[in-house]
């Protein structure tokens, strides 16, 4: 369902919500984890990851696939991967596992890392459960 610039997309509407992203009449797109597999929308310069399921651990290859959605065609971009302090020791795998760097960052430094365009950089939040 699209409103604004922001479309959350269920997998059956996936090829119409790329085709707005694509276009540029959609800013934002919102989707899960398995939409993002072998999907290519132009110009993203921002993958957010959020991990709310403490049970279940993001693997490295769907980690690759939705962080892989940005930084295309020689272009730069950043992924921020927000989680709750019950999964740091999963995210710190992963970051072992694809030989990046853990740096935990207070979600209320998140901002900064967004904006922080001259210098992407794979960051990890950890979100405070409320």
């Amino acid at each position: 369902m699209a409103k604004g610039n922001a479309i959350m997309a269920r997998p059956e509407a996936s090829s119409s919500a790329i085709t707005q992203l694509n276009s540029g009449q959609l800013r934002i797109g919102v989707g899960p984890i398995g939409l993002a597999r072998g999907l290519h929308v132009r110009q993203v310069t921002h993958v957010l990851l959020l991990l709310r399921d403490p049970t279940t651990a993001l693997s490295s290859m769907d980690f690759l696939h939705c962080a892989g959605r940005t930084g295309r065609m020689s272009e730069e971009g950043q992924v921020l991967l927000l989680y709750s302090p019950a999964r740091a020791r999963n995210v710190r795998q992963l970051c072992q596992a694809l030989d990046l760097p853990f740096r935990p960052t207070p979600l209320s430094q998140v901002e900064g890392l967004l904006e922080n365009e001259g210098n992407p950089q794979f960051g990890a939040a950890e979100n405070a459960e409320t």
